[in-house]
C-alpha cells in the first residue's frame, strides 16, 4: 500500500478521522428514543406533541438538506465540516434556555440541520481519498461511528434520570466539542482532481441513463458491444452529458429517492418508538430499553460484513438492498404481532442489520450512480423529500398511539412500504441476473465462433 494518494495510507488515516466526526450524528439518532420516554414522563405529553421536537430534529436535517450546496459555493467544505461541528454542539447546549417544547423544537431543529452537514461534507471529504475503495472506506467510517454509539441509549437514560431531559442534552452538546479537532484535520487530498472525476463520472451516468431506459420499457434488451466506434462513443459522451444535466427526471434518481426515503423513516421510527412501544406491551424499563442497544448491535454487524461483501464481490449492493427490505418486512410483521421480550430484542437486532446495511449504501449509491461531483446535490435533494414525508409523522404517531393505542398498526403500514421497495430490487436483481446469464452465454458462442474461424482455414 502506498503512503500517498488514491486508496493510500494517509486515505484510511481518513477514515478514523470520518468516523470519528459522525459520532454525534448517530449518538443523537439513536437516544431519540430515550428523550421521547423522557419528554413523555416530565411532561405529561401526548404522543403526538411529544414528538414534534424529535420530528423537527429530523425534518431540519433532512429537508434543509439542499441549502448545502448552496454554502458549498462560498466556501469549501472543508471549512463547513468544523462549523457545522461548532454549531452541532452550541445548539444543545442552548438547551438550558429552553424552557418550553416549542423552545427546544427550535434547538433540536438547529441541530438536526448541523447533522446533516456533518454528515454529507464528511462524506464527501472521505470519498475524494479514495477511487476503487470507497465502497469500503465508507463501510468502515460508519462501522466506526456505530461501535461507539451501541450503548448510547444507556448512557442518554442515565442522563435523563439523573439531570432531566434538558440538561442532558447541555452535556451532550459540551462532549460534542470534542470532534472538532478531527474535523480540522479532515480536508481535501492534493492529489483529489475534479477532472478525473468528470470523466469517470460520465461513463456512471451513461450506464445510469442505460438503466433509467430499461426501466421505461423492460422489454428492450441490452447490446452488448465487443467493439465499439468512436462515434458510437461521441453519442455516448454527448447522450451522458445532458443526462448529467436532468438526472433528477429520471426514473432512476426516482426509484433512488424512494427507496432512500423508507429506508430513512422506517429507520427513525423505529428508533424513536421501540423504547416506547416495548414499555407498552409491558416490559419492565430495564429490560425494554436494551431494544435499542440490539438495534444498534445489528447495525454494527450489518455496515461492517455488508461493506466487506460488496467490495469482495460476492453480492451486489442491489442484492443487499433487497435482502434489507424483503427481511424488514416479515420482522416489522413479527413485531406487531408478537410482545414477547425474547422475539423483541432478537428483531431489535435484524432490523439493525437490515437498516445498518441499507443507510451505509446510501451515499454509495448515489456517488456511483450520479457522480461523487454530485453527490452534495444528490443528496440533498433525496433528503429534502426524506424530510417532507418525516414531517407528517406526529399525526400517524398521534393517531395509532394516542386513538388506536397501539403502534401495531404504524409499523403494518411500514412493513407495506418496505414490501413495495422489496419487490422492485428484487426484479432489478431477478433482470440483472437474466441479462448476466444472457451475456455469458453469448460471450461463450463468440469464443466458440473464434476458435471455430481459426480452425476452419486450417483445414481447408
Amino acid at each position: 500500500m502506498q503512503p500517498y494518494g488514491p486508496d493510500s495510507r494517509r486515505s484510511w488515516a481518513a477514515v478514523v478521522l470520518a468516523g470519528l466526526v459522525q459520532i454525534p450524528v448517530l449518538f443523537s439518532l439513536k437516544t431519540m428514543g430515550v428523550i421521547f420516554v423522557g419528554l413523555l414522563s416530565e411532561r405529561h405529553l401526548s404522543r403526538q406533541n411529544a414528538s414534534w421536537p424529535l420530528t423537527l430534529f429530523i425534518v431540519s436535517s433532512q429537508i434543509f438538506a439542499p441549502v448545502l450546496p448552496l454554502l458549498q459555493r462560498f466556501m469549501p467544505a472543508f471549512i463547513i465540516l468544523p462549523l457545522s461541528c461548532t454549531v452541532s454542539a452550541v445548539s444543545l447546549m442552548l438547551s438550558y434556555f429552553a424552557k418550553n417544547l416549542t423552545q427546544l423544537s427550535i434547538v433540536l431543529a438547529v441541530h438536526g440541520f448541523s447533522l446533516a452537514a456533518i454528515y454529507i461534507f464528511s462524506t464527501f471529504l472521505l470519498m475524494q481519498y479514495f477511487k476503487s475503495k470507497r465502497t469500503a472506506a465508507t463501510v468502515l467510517t460508519s462501522t466506526m461511528s456505530t461501535a461507539c454509539t451501541i450503548f448510547a441509549p444507556n448512557a442518554m437514560q442515565a442522563l435523563v434520570l439523573s439531570y432531566g431531559v434538558r440538561y442532558s442534552l447541555v452535556i451532550i452538546g459540551a462532549a460534542g466539542l470534542i470532534v472538532i479537532p478531527f474535523s480540522i484535520g479532515l480536508k481535501t487530498p492534493n492529489w483529489y482532481s475534479d477532472h478525473d472525476e468528470n470523466g469517470s463520472k460520465i461513463e456512471r451516468q451513461n450506464s445510469c441513463r442505460e438503466e433509467a431506459d430499461d426501466f421505461l420499457d423492460a422489454e428492450k434488451g441490452r447490446s452488448v458491444c465487443v467493439e465499439t466506434s468512436s462515434a458510437r462513443s461521441r453519442i455516448n459522451l454527448t447522450s451522458a452529458s445532458t443526462f448529467l444535466r436532468s438526472y433528477w427526471l429520471t426514473p432512476l434518481f426516482l426509484i433512488h429517492v424512494i427507496s432512500v426515503t423508507v429506508t430513512y423513516n422506517s429507520m427513525n421510527l423505529f428508533l424513536l418508538l421501540a423504547f416506547d412501544h416495548a414499555l407498552d406491551v409491558g416490559i419492565a424499563t430495564s429490560s425494554a430499553l436494551y431494544v435499542l442497544p440490539a438495534y444498534c448491535c445489528g447495525d454494527l454487524v450489518a455496515r461492517f460484513f455488508s461493506g466487506i461483501a460488496i467490495d469482495l464481490k460476492w453480492i451486489s449492493w442491489q442484492a443487499v438492498l433487497a435482502l434489507g427490505y424483503t427481511i424488514e418486512v416479515i420482522c416489522l410483521v413479527t413485531l406487531a404481532l408478537n410482545s414477547s421480550r425474547v422475539i423483541l430484542l432478537l428483531l431489535s437486532f435484524i432490523v439493525g442489520c437490515t437498516c445498518g446495511a441499507k443507510v451505509s449504501l446510501v451515499p454509495v449509491q448515489l456517488a456511483n450512480d450520479f457522480g461523487l461531483n454530485r453527490l452534495v446535490s444528490s443528496s440533498g435533494s433525496v433528503f429534502f423529500i426524506c424530510g417532507c414525508v418525516a414531517a407528517l409523522r406526529p399525526w400517524f404517531v398521534g393517531y395509532f398511539r394516542d386513538v388506536c393505542g397501539s403502534y401495531k398498526g404504524l409499523f403494518l403500514v411500514v412493513a407495506c412500504c418496505c414490501a413495495l421497495c422489496s419487490a422492485y430490487w428484487l426484479s432489478r436483481v431477478t433482470r440483472s441476473f437474466r441479462e448476466n446469464l444472457q451475456t455469458r452465454k453469448k460471450l461463450r458462442q463468440e469464443e466458440a465462433e473464434c476458435k471455430f474461424e481459426k480452425i476452419s482455414p486450417k483445414n481447408g
